[in-house]
C-alpha cells in the first residue's frame, strides 16, 4: 500500500493516494515521511481538490475527511457524526492506558436554558447563516485530527521517568519542582519582559485588563531560536518534560511558544466574558478544554501561588473522559468559532445550531446552579498551588482553568507543547 499510495502522490492524484497512504501509516506507525505524504495529499484532495478538472473527492473517498467547501456543510457533519458515533477516544492521540473516566463533559439542555433557548429575548432571527462558519472552524480541526492520530504511536518512557508518567497517564497533570539554581536562572532571565507587563498594567484601569495588556512575548516557534527556548529545553529535559509529554501523544513534542503573564484580583476581564446575560455567575465559571489539537501546556508558576492566589486547577482524570472523535473536534470549533462566547451575539448563533452540534469547549460559564453535573464537577477539581510544585505539565483536553482570585496577584509562564 505505501507503494500504491506513493505512486499516486507523485503523480498529484490526491484524492486516490490518501486511502492507500492511510493503510500504509496505520501499518507502519511512526513513519514520519509516510505520515507527511498522507497529511500533504489530505489537504490537497479534501480542501483545495486534486486539480486537472477532476471532481473533488467526497469525505468517503478520503476515509472521513471534511472537504474545505462542500455545497451541504451540514449534511457532511451528520455524516461525518453518523460514522463514528460507536467510536471513543479521549483528547489524546492514542488510547488511554487507563481506561476512560467514569465522568464526561457535562450534558447541557441549551433549548431550555435561560441564557439560551429559553431567553426568548435573544431569537430574533436576525443571526444569518450559522453553519457555514462553524463549519469552516470545525473542518481544519477535524481534518488535522485524523492526520495528526494516523502519525502516533507507543513511545518509550525511560525507567527514571516511568512512575511520574503513570500519574500523568490517570491524572492528566504533573507537578514537578525546578532546582533552586534553575529557578533563580528562570527568573532572571523574564524579568524584563514581567517588568514591561507591570507598566503596561498599571496604565490601565482594572476592567480593561484583557490577555494583551497581562502578557508578555518570551519565544515563538515562528521567530528564531532564543536563549529562553534554549533554558526551557535544558530545563524540561533535566525534568523529563518532553520526553513524557511525547510519549503521553505518541509523537515527538517541542516547545512552540512562551508567554509571561501577571494577573491579580483586581483584574475583571475573565469575569466579564463569563457572565452569561443576566444571570448569575456560574460557581463553574471558565471551566473548560483548549481548542487545538495534540499539543499539552506547562504552566510555571513564577511567583509564590495559593488558592486564593488564581492558582491553576484541573479535574483529575478528566483527560481520560470518553467521547466520539466528532464531539471532540465539535467542542473545539465552537472554540475556534466564538461560538462559545457569553456575549449575546455568538450566544444567538450558537443556539441557531442544531443539536447535535451544541457541545462547548467553555463550557462552566454555562453551569447554572442546580444543574446535576455542577457539584460533583467542583468537587473533583483540584487546586494546584505552588505546594504542588513550580512546573505544571498538563493535558489541556481535560477540564481546567485558572486566575479564580480571593486575593493578592499571581506570575505564571505558560509554555505551549506540541507536534
Amino acid at each position: 500500500m505505501a507503494d500504491i499510495g506513493t505512486s499516486y502522490f507523485k503523480a498529484q492524484r490526491f484524492g486516490e493516494a490518501v486511502r492507500p497512504l492511510s493503510e500504509a501509516v496505520l501499518a507502519n506507525p511512526g513513519d514520519d515521511k509516510l505520515a507527511r505524504r498522507l497529511a500533504v495529499a489530505v489537504q490537497q484532495a479534501g480542501f483545495a481538490g486534486t486539480g486537472g478538472g477532476e471532481a473533488k473527492p467526497t469525505p468517503v473517498e478520503t476515509q472521513g475527511q471534511a472537504p474545505q467547501d462542500p455545497e451541504d456543510p451540514l449534511a457532511v457533519m451528520s455524516d461525518i457524526a453518523r460514522r463514528v458515533d460507536n467510536e471513543r477516544v479521549s483528547g489524546r492521540l492514542i488510547p488511554p492506558p487507563e481506561g476512560f473516566a467514569d465522568f464526561g463533559y457535562p450534558s447541557i439542555d441549551y433549548a431550555n436554558h435561560p441564557g439560551y433557548g429559553a431567553d426568548k429575548g435573544l431569537l430574533t432571527g436576525e443571526e444569518g447563516d450559522v453553519i457555514k462558519p462553524f463549519y469552516e472552524a470545525f473542518a481544519p480541526i477535524w481534518n488535522g485530527y485524523l492526520s495528526m492520530k494516523s502519525r502516533a504511536s507507543s513511545r518509550p518512557v525511560s525507567p527514571a521517568h516511568a512512575e511520574t508518567f503513570r500519574t500523568l497517564e490517570r491524572d492528566g497533570i504533573l507537578g514537578l519542582r525546578m532546582t533552586d539554581a534553575e529557578r533563580a536562572e528562570l527568573l532572571e532571565r523574564t524579568e524584563p519582559v514581567a517588568e514591561e507587563v507591570r507598566r503596561r498594567r498599571a496604565e490601565l484601569e482594572p476592567g480593561k485588563r484583557g490577555v494583551e495588556a497581562s502578557s508578555g512575548h518570551l519565544y515563538h516557534v515562528k521567530n528564531k531560536p532564543t536563549d529562553f527556548v534554549d533554558f526551557l529545553n535544558r530545563v524540561f529535559e533535566n525534568h523529563g518534560i518532553l520526553e513524557m509529554a511525547s510519549a503521553y501523544q505518541g509523537v515527538p513534542m517541542a516547545v512552540k511558544l512562551a508567554n509571561l503573564q501577571i494577573n491579580s484580583v483586581e483584574d475583571m476581564s475573565i469575569v466579564g466574558n463569563s457572565l452569561v446575560g443576566d444571570l448569575p455567575l456560574s460557581p463553574a465559571y471558565y471551566m473548560h478544554i483548549d481548542s487545538s489539537i495534540g499539543v499539552m501546556k506547562v504552566i510555571i508558576y513564577r511567583s509564590k501561588v495559593s488558592a486564593e492566589q488564581g492558582a491553576f486547577r484541573y479535574v483529575p482524570g478528566s483527560n481520560r473522559i470518553g467521547v466520539t472523535p466528532f464531539e471532540l473536534c465539535v467542542r473545539k470549533a465552537t472554540d475556534k468559532s466564538d461560538y462559545d462566547s457569553s456575549k449575546t451575539k455568538f450566544r444567538r448563533r450558537f443556539v441557531g445550531l442544531p443539536p447535535f452540534l451544541q457541545k462547548k469547549a467553555n463550557f462552566g460559564n454555562d453551569l447554572q446552579p442546580g444543574h446535576p453535573e455542577l457539584e460533583p464537577l467542583l468537587e473533583r477539581e483540584r487546586v494546584m498551588t505552588s505546594d504542588d510544585g513550580d512546573m505544571l505539565l498538563f493535558d489541556n483536553n481535560g477540564i481546567h482553568r485558572g486566575a479564580i482570585f480571593e486575593s493578592g496577584e499571581r506570575e505564571i509562564i505558560q509554555v505551549l507543547l506540541a507536534p
